[in-house]
């Protein structure tokens, strides 16, 4: 047991001795905005592009609701589609073809409802532009 906790505090030591060193497969870059919009439509409230380092995740913001409607359905009525648009004009993947997942963030009295789109990574200096398409309407916000 004793080799064992000195040989991880061996290893803690070489990882806090050099804090920029990173592994071959890790992300260059973590939780990162790459876009924060604001009112995009009457349905969208907010429209936002992260890096997370592991994927490009893109979070669109709905209406706010008082906290104590129940049930709690976000998006029932809004038909939301989303697309990511490269420097090249071709479209980013989503991430392993998932559905949106839809919640509800809480804050002073009311909710507001999120959808969050999951995409593969790439280098977000290929990124052009954030599509969205609410109830058939197209919105374009471009990423810089």
């Amino acid at each position: 047991m004793r080799q064992l906790l000195a040989a991880l505090g061996i290893a803690a030591c070489a990882v806090t001795a050099n804090p920029h060193a990173q592994s071959a497969g890790q992300p260059t870059s973590a939780n990162r905005w790459l876009l924060q919009a604001k009112t995009i439509s009457k349905d969208i409230s907010g429209l936002f592009v992260q890096d997370t380092g592991g994927s490009l995740v893109v979070q669109v913001a709905g209406k706010s609701f008082p906290d104590n409607v129940q049930p709690f359905k976000p998006f029932e009525n809004v038909r939301v589609q989303v697309w990511l648009l490269r420097q090249d004009g071709t479209a980013q993947p989503q991430a392993n073809n998932n559905p949106p997942r839809t919640m509800g963030i809480s804050n002073a009295g009311s909710v507001t409802e999120i959808m969050s789109f999951g995409f593969t990574r790439s280098s977000p200096q290929g990124l052009a532009a954030v599509v969205v398409s609410v109830n058939g309407e197209m919105f374009v916000r471009k990423i810089e």
